[in-house]
């Protein structure tokens, strides 16, 4: 079969299931490779082709043309936003924007410590971090994009906007603030993740015992 007949199959499968396709949300992505001189693969962000993609809907009859995305764009699933090539500059930008939202949006509430303390851990923290299992953002990238909601957070929370990093995060045995460090909240979300798919013994979970 070709991959026009594996689409058609696909829509007339989920139609004769009672379930439809929801055609406008469809697309392909082709992986197009070129090998350097070491025989290295790499994945070519623009593929020139005329290649088109036509669906028929059963119901109605009307036949959609797929979308055909590139590699490095991002495409959102379950709230992060994913790319083929596994760059991250679509979710970054995604975090990017929530995070300027509580920047400008913090210092109109008015909130007493606690209540910016009730706001940083059930409100921020789980809104930036619940993707972070599939990001990889680098650490200094994450620091930088966190250390404006920082200052906006501890002014809240009764303390100088400019503690020093070690205090802020530290722990709050040794005399720290405990306030949460994105890069180590996505490296706790990618640990979570994969003792989850392990532990469920799954494709997934055997895949990562084999790597």
């Amino acid at each position: 079969l070709t991959l026009q007949d594996n689409l058609q199959l696909w829509e007339r499968l989920t139609h004769s299931a009672g379930t439809k396709l929801n055609l406008k949300k469809c697309s392909f992505v082709l992986f197009w490779y070129s090998f350097d001189q070491d025989g290295d693969p790499h994945l070519q962000q623009v593929v020139d082709t005329t290649m088109e993609l036509l669906t028929t809907d059963s119901t109605s009859q009307q036949t959609t043309k797929i979308r055909q995305r590139e590699p490095g764009e991002g495409t959102r699933f379950l709230g992060a936003y994913m790319t083929p090539d596994g760059s991250y500059q679509r979710q970054l930008q995604h975090i990017r924007d929530k995070i300027q939202l509580y920047t400008t949006s913090l210092p109109a509430i008015p909130l007493d410590s606690e209540g910016a303390n009730i706001a940083l851990r059930t409100v921020y923290l789980p809104s930036i971090t619940y993707s972070m299992s599939s990001t990889f953002i680098p650490t200094k990238t994450l620091e930088k994009l966190q250390a404006q909601v920082k200052a906006k957070f501890l002014s809240a929370l009764g303390y100088h906007i400019h503690t020093p990093n070690a205090v802020a995060y530290g722990p709050i045995e040794f005399g720290g603030l405990d306030f949460p460090h994105l890069p180590t909240e996505q490296g706790i979300q990618q640990v979570t993740e994969l003792l989850k798919q392990i532990n469920s013994n799954n494709m997934t979970g055997q895949l990562y015992k084999a790597v």
